[in-house]
């Protein structure tokens, strides 16, 4: 099992996402699956940054506006 921890923006778009409906709980299903370490679906587009600055880190898509960035 992962650690997790959670940035101040990340709080802040959750709770506007509340705010306007979104599907929370798909979301808190992919970020379950992250956390236990469990293979996530191909609907999820689970690919691996490239970038330097990003080099290690994974990013989720899961129906716009999700997009989770986990390393």
């Amino acid at each position: 099992m992962l650690i997790y921890e959670f940035a101040g923006s990340f709080n802040k778009d959750l709770k506007l996402m509340k705010k306007r409906l979104k599907d929370i709980p798909e979301l808190r299903d992919v970020m379950r699956l992250i956390i236990n370490e469990q293979p996530l679906s191909e609907r999820c587009r689970t690919t691996c940054f490239t970038a330097k600055k990003y080099e290690g880190k994974w990013e989720c898509h899961r129906n716009p506006p999700f997009l989770l960035i986990f390393f």
